[in-house]
């Protein structure tokens, strides 16, 4: 099958997903998981350097990380 949709739309895809990925790293280094009922979480800054063109037709390595973690709050 042949791709339809841009690189623009590819970065676009990934940031989107990201944010998910960001929210359950932090949650996990509070002991947390979204599906506990008396869990609200939100992303209140949220960056991505693209340093090269994304294609998501193919494999693509995602890492996120929460060095840091308390009070509520985590660095991912």
């Amino acid at each position: 099958a042949q791709k339809t949709w841009s690189p623009r739309e590819d970065q676009g895809a990934l940031a989107y997903v990201s944010d998910y990925f960001f929210l359950r790293s932090a949650l996990h280094k509070h002991g947390l998981d979204f599906h506990l009922d008396n869990v609200r979480a939100a992303s209140l800054c949220h960056s991505l350097f693209f340093h090269r063109p994304v294609d998501l037709g193919e494999w693509t390595l995602f890492v996120a990380d929460a060095p840091l973690a308390s009070g509520g709050r985590a660095l991912v």
